[in-house]
């Protein structure tokens, strides 16, 4: 995360970038995700519903032939931020840039897997 503008490197070639990103959820007390056009108890300021930010302002750069890690506690966006990404999310406030020839590989953290295919082809049909 950066404080203040997203600042690059002019002797590297960014594959991607992601500047001022924020995601935000509205969840009932039990933690349970709202379904959207359900936020009529939180306009009002009932108790119902709260919002969460699961990214709030994250901004970075990976150049090329770079490997990044992506370290937090549990819940503290990190799926999200790959998600977006990968393309797999689309809902969120910010920018995520990435050169045209650069695919983004996900395999969530629980995936749907074939149980007809060898461990080898689950994981190439993430990339």
């Amino acid at each position: 995360m950066t404080d203040g503008p997203l600042v690059l490197d002019a002797d590297r070639k960014p594959a991607v970038v992601v500047d001022e990103l924020h995601v935000k959820y509205r969840v009932y007390g039990s933690g349970r995700v709202a379904k959207q056009g359900q936020g009529g108890l939180l306009a009002k300021g009932g108790r119902g519903l709260r919002e969460v930010h699961a990214l709030k302002g994250v901004s970075f750069v990976a150049y090329q032939n770079e490997s990044i890690g992506v370290i937090g506690s549990n819940g503290s966006g990190k799926s999200t931020v790959l998600r977006i990404m990968a393309g797999v999310d689309k809902e969120y406030d910010g920018e995520v840039q990435h050169l045209p020839n650069i695919q983004i590989g996900y395999l969530p953290q629980e995936p749907q897997l074939n149980p007809e295919h060898t461990v080898r082809q689950a994981v190439e049909e993430g990339l």
